[in-house]
């Protein structure tokens, strides 16, 4: 494996001429910090002076991170890995983020995302919302809602999750 730094020159005239060196950060999840390769990566990375981060720790005081604005309809479900596919009649809620997804009625993800996050491009190409809400599959207020048709909002600075009556949501 070869890790380079990688230098920028100034665009501008106004700039001094020089180069600046750039050390890389890593951002790895945690998951991938218990797999051998990932062990060995981190080792290398470490001998080289590269500075990384788990997501956990990266994520650690943000409780909620709205990753595209929008409203949906649909039955409120917590997604089990392995368990029934989600289909356009439901909010979903996953405790850890999937491979693929198809077309919800909104995603509430317990797992922090990235704007660059497969997940929030599925969501936007779809038109769905999508926030990062802490702790979302163990929440009492949310878990309430749980097997019932909700109404619910992904806004700049919160969201809105209520029961909403099917004339609503038609």
């Amino acid at each position: 494996m070869t890790l380079r730094n990688y230098a920028t020159v100034p665009m501008s005239e106004s700039e001094p001429t020089a180069l600046t060196i750039h050390k890389p950060i890593v951002l790895l999840h945690r998951a991938d910090l218990e797999h051998p390769l990932w062990i060995r990566v981190l080792a290398a990375l470490t001998r080289l002076g590269v500075k990384s981060i788990d997501t956990t720790t990266l994520f650690k005081n943000v409780a909620y991170s709205p990753l595209n604005l929008g409203e949906g309809y649909g039955v409120l479900r917590v997604v089990e890995p392995g368990g029934r596919p989600p289909t356009v009649r439901d909010v979903v809620i996953f405790k850890s983020l999937p491979n693929d997804l198809t077309h919800v009625g909104g995603v509430i993800s317990s797992a922090p995302q990235t704007p660059l996050s497969h997940i929030n491009l599925k969501a936007q190409q779809n038109k769905m919302p999508n926030a990062f809400i802490k702790g979302a599959s163990t929440d009492a207020s949310i878990a309430a809602l749980v097997g019932k048709l909700v109404r619910y909002e992904v806004g700049p600075s919160g969201y809105t999750l209520r029961e909403a009556s099917k004339a609503e949501a038609d």
